[in-house]
């Protein structure tokens, strides 16, 4: 016996968007009659409602009283308007032209609240990718960090051309810091020639932004960079370093083996490992004590925080040296030894 297709049980009024028996000849919401029209539930695109309407308006007006140039919109006025705007999965159609034109408006905050709007739908983030070719730098640098909060992949190739060729320093900033928030290991050996060019504010944000990638390949570029002229870009440095914890020290321990390596940057090497223990440098720590009278001090501070007790002999060692300083940093380091040992 054949199977019959199985009939839907419910409509949608195409006047008002009520739902509707399927057998029902007039709507039991607005009294429209019904015809062939009222299509499946699943299948109706529904028409605007007087509520849509007047949402749709009330959208449009909000968004319009922001491109007033003789007021000066707060942070209040934006968060209000864009309340709702940013809970959508993507901008509205209906919206797009205004958007669009907040876009250009002098106030940034105000700027990247639109461009996050449009970057949901797929023709607002054409059209804003586009726009990075084309529109001036104050546009393109709000485009760009909205690329960034965005996480878009996609873009990745793109912003890497454009800092290549563009000479604006702080656009290349911003596409830096950029890549840094989107994450992609794409841009991985861009952030890594960056680390030695001359200007030193390229340099911070090649090192924050692979910080924020995460992985540990970047440890041996970063290394060299810590004895660096600048003394902040040292201390971001040292901070991005310090942020791979236990997964730098192997890079480390191997830079302290190296007698080609400078003392200033063994020092610095020395200062991260405080941190980050590893049992396998014991003997290398315990031969450059012996070596280097001049890196004694932060070797030192290292045995005190591993707390091992191999470090003991060597410690009570130093008790006969000369340095009064020495011999107190010595001693300290032994107590917190033996204080470890007696818990």
């Amino acid at each position: 016996m054949a199977q019959t297709r199985a009939q839907p049980k419910e409509n949608k009024c195409i006047h008002c968007g009520g739902t509707v028996a399927a057998r029902a000849k007039f709507c039991t919401h607005c009294g429209q009659k019904l015809d062939s029209a009222a299509l499946p539930i699943t299948h109706l695109k529904l028409t605007e409602t007087p509520i849509e309407l007047k949402a749709k308006q009330q959208f449009q007006d909000q968004l319009q009283e922001l491109l007033d140039l003789k007021k000066n919109p707060t942070q209040v006025n934006i968060d209000q308007a864009f309340q709702e705007l940013n809970d959508l999965p993507e901008a509205p159609e209906f919206l797009a032209e205004l958007l669009f034109k907040l876009l250009h408006h002098p106030y940034k905050p105000l700027r990247e609240q639109a461009a996050l709007v449009l970057i949901k739908s797929r023709s607002g983030k054409d059209q804003l990718l586009t726009l990075l070719g084309t529109a001036p730098d104050w546009i393109r640098s709000t485009i760009i960090s909205v690329i960034g909060q965005a996480r878009l992949t996609q873009a990745v190739p793109l912003l890497i051309g454009l800092a290549e060729k563009d000479s604006n320093p702080w656009l290349q900033q911003d596409i830096v810091y950029a890549l840094g928030e989107i994450g992609d290991i794409q841009a991985f050996n861009f952030l890594m020639r960056l680390l030695t060019t001359s200007d030193q504010s390229l340099v911070q944000a090649a090192a924050r932004s692979l910080k924020a990638l995460g992985d540990p390949a970047a440890i041996q570029y970063l290394l060299p960079q810590l004895t660096s002229p600048s003394v902040e870009t040292e201390s971001i440095i040292f901070d991005a370093l310090q942020s791979f914890g236990t997964r730098a020290a192997h890079q480390l321990i191997k830079l302290l083996a190296d007698h080609k390596s400078p003392e200033k940057l063994k020092a610095k090497a020395l200062m991260l490992l405080e941190k980050t223990p590893d049992p396998m440098a014991t003997p290398i720590l315990i031969n450059l004590l012996a070596e280097a009278n001049t890196l004694a001090q932060p070797i030192i501070k290292v045995m005190a925080s591993w707390k091992l007790e191999e470090f003991i002999p060597v410690l009570e060692a130093i008790g006969n040296d000369r340095s009064r300083e020495l011999r107190l940093l010595a001693q300290s380091a032994l107590q917190q030894i033996k204080q470890k040992e007696k818990s």
